[in-house]
Parts: C-alpha cells; sequence; structure tokens
C-alpha cells in the first residue's frame, strides 16, 4: 500500500502488537502497512546480531557479534580474541568434514583459472593508497564440464611489477616454486614432485639458527618408507654438520647414512669432509679418499675397479717425474728390491684373491 503521511507516527512513539512486544519491524496489517523508522529491540546485548525468523519475528543471535566501537567482527562466537590476538574478523565452528570452514565462492561461469581466492591488500603510500600484495586462489584445470579439478595458487607482488604467481601446488599434488609447471623431468603419476626454477638458478636451502659449536646440526635431507609397518621408516639420511675449530665460522662436513635390512639406520656409511677428503667406513679419512673395509670376515674387497674398456687401463697415475725418489714419478728403474707383496684379486677372485702384487723399496738409479 502507499505511504501517506496520515498514517506516519509521531517521533518515539510505540506501537504493541499484544501489549507486550514493542513493534520493531514492518508490520503488515492486511489493509494497511505500517512501516518501523527507528527500530529498537528492548533485553538485547550491544552488538549482537538481529534477524528475522520464518516467522516473520526478531530474534536475536549470541553467535553473530558486531563490535562497533573497535570494528570487529565474529561469526560462531561471541568474541574475536583468540591466543592473546583480537582479530578484525573470526570465523568460528567445528570441523566436521568441510563443515565448520569458511568458503570463497567463485560463482562466475566454469572455465580455466576460475575458482574461489582471498587478496591480501595494503597500504604501501604516505597517502594512504592501497594496493594488492598476496593473493591465494584456487585455478581450474581444464575446461571440461564436470572436470572439478583445481591448482592452489600463491602469488605475492614486487616494488614495480603486478600480482605474480610465485607458488602452485598442482591438482595431482606435484608443487612448483617459480614454476606453473612442476615435473620438468616427467616423472609418472603417483610421484610427487617439488620443482624449484628460478630465473638463473633454482636453490633449495637448509639453514639453522642452532648456536654455533662444533658439530652442530645445520640440516637433512631424510628418506622414508611410509608403508613401513615396522618401527624403522627412515631409509637413509643426508646430513649436514659443523666442522673446525673456528667459532662462528665454522667449516661443514656431509654425513651419509644408510639402513641395512631388518636393522635401525646405520652409523655413517660416507663422510665428506670440511677438508674436501672422502670417508667410507670412516668419518676421519686419512687421505683425499679412504675406503675402511672394518670387517674382519665376509670376504668382502676393499676396492673393485672394473674396466670395460680393453684398449685403456686400470689406473692413470699423474704427478711430477724425475731422476730421483723425491718425486711421485721416478725415472730410476734399478738398485731396488722387492719388499713384499700385496694380495690381489683379477678378473673374478675379488672375493678370494690368490694373485700377489710386489712392491719395492725406493729405487737408486
Amino acid at each position: 500500500m502507499a505511504d501517506h503521511p496520515a498514517t506516519r507516527l509521531p517521533a518515539g512513539a510505540v506501537i504493541l502488537q499484544d501489549g507486550s512486544n514493542p513493534l520493531t519491524a514492518n508490520w503488515d496489517a492486511g489493509a494497511f502497512d505500517i512501516r518501523a523508522r527507528n527500530l529498537t529491540a528492548d533485553a538485547l546485548t550491544a552488538g549482537r546480531g538481529v534477524f528475522t525468523g520464518t516467522d516473520g519475528l526478531l530474534s536475536v543471535d549470541d553467535a553473530f557479534v558486531w563490535d562497533n566501537t573497535n570494528k570487529l567482527l565474529s561469526i560462531g562466537d561471541t568474541t574475536t580474541t583468540f591466543d592473546g590476538s583480537a582479530f578484525k574478523m573470526a570465523v568460528v565452528g567445528t570441523k566436521v568434514g568441510f563443515a565448520g570452514l569458511t568458503a570463497f565462492v567463485d560463482n562466475t561461469a566454469h572455465a580455466i583459472g576460475t575458482g574461489g581466492g582471498i587478496i591480501f591488500t595494503g597500504k604501501y603510500t604516505d597517502g594512504g593508497v592501497y594496493a594488492n600484495a598476496a593473493g591465494i586462489w584456487a585455478s581450474k584445470v581444464s575446461a571440461t564440464t564436470g572436470n572439478y579439478g583445481f591448482d592452489l595458487v600463491f602469488a605475492n607482488r614486487e616494488n614495480g611489477l603486478s600480482l605474480i604467481e610465485k607458488a602452485r601446488i598442482l591438482s595431482g599434488g606435484n608443487m612448483g616454486i617459480g614454476t606453473s609447471s612442476p615435473n620438468l623431468f616427467g616423472y609418472a603419476t603417483g610421484n610427487t614432485v617439488l620443482t624449484v626454477q628460478g630465473t638463473n638458478r633454482g636453490v633449495i636451502e637448509m639453514a639453522s639458527s642452532v648456536a654455533d659449536g662444533l658439530g652442530a646440526t645445520i640440516g637433512e635431507f631424510i628418506y622414508s618408507a611410509a608403508s613401513n609397518t615396522g618401527g624403522q621408516k627412515r631409509l637413509a639420511m643426508i646430513q649436514c654438520a659443523s666442522a673446525g675449530a673456528t667459532a662462528n665460522n665454522r667449516g661443514g662436513n656431509l654425513y651419509f647414512y644408510t639402513k641395512p635390512n631388518n636393522a635401525a639406520l646405520s652409523a655413517i656409511a660416507m663422510t665428506i669432509t670440511e677438508t674436501d677428503r672422502i670417508g667410507i667406513g670412516t668419518i676421519v679419512p686419512g687421505a683425499k679418499c679412504h675406503i675402511d673395509q672394518s670387517s674382519t670376515s665376509g670376504n668382502i674387497p676393499v676396492l673393485t675397479v672394473d674396466q670395460g674398456d680393453a684398449s685403456e687401463g686400470f689406473f692413470h697415475f699423474i704427478g711430477a717425474t724425475a731422476a730421483s725418489a723425491a718425486n711421485p714419478v721416478s725415472s730410476w728403474t734399478a738398485g731396488n728390491t722387492i719388499q713384499g707383496f700385496v694380495r690381489v684379486g683379477v678378473n673374478g677372485d675379488a672375493t678370494a684373491p690368490d694373485k700377489w702384487v710386489p712392491y719395492y723399496d725406493a729405487p737408486t738409479s
């Protein structure tokens, strides 16, 4: 019905529907309407949300609270303060499946790249100008109807540039940092790949804030078999630890661990020291390459050299040559005598060597 001045009530007037409840909303009186101007609701707590039920009556919701003084909104609780922090908005619920979560919905027609998201915006000038700073959003991977595969995209903004994607988790689980197409090698489906790609190079840096000290662990790569039902899931590990005596400027050792069958992760199998020495079976290599067989049984040779090229030798010795016994290579051929023999294996008898190679003292001429 039309709004006639004659039907308007003076300011401050209160109409009761049944003698007890103030009229707090538009009232359909059949032949005419009474339109509420300044609504009031008795016995309401400040900031509580008021809504109209299916019966048309106003109700209050204690779990929808607006703090008009501090501009804070709580949905699902009476506060926005959690863990000591007062948030501008808090959405509270019990997570059962997806229930209790907040949905950010993109209702545009489905297409590649569509999906809900969040954009973070902040001021970047003294004049209070805003700029989109970062974002997280879903991105549909196919234009085919019924295909609900979505990637998750992470973007941020560098100075002088627009919002740019920096990382992506593909619908199949692969993750790319610096690339939207991880798995450049092309591993088959079922493998999960992390690809780090840079304009110059891709880098994964392992860092630690542990206090300076000899032997402090800096970082580890651990290889585990998640399907192992036993207590030992770790199969191998590469570890970096500080080495050297110079405080706050130490070197670093690399340690390689492996797990024997039906056993725990073993002691260090191989070491690369701060002085570029390699130790296999020892963590204190006495040479550039030191192999310690350590076992007193088992017919295990220390080193097997397999040469597949029939025209080449097994070893190539390089060093300064002189007619003396002072250099690594001597051109003298006489004056020395056999001092003993070293057992070796040749062509298949490495596990039960029966050949002997003589060794000599220094030549004299």
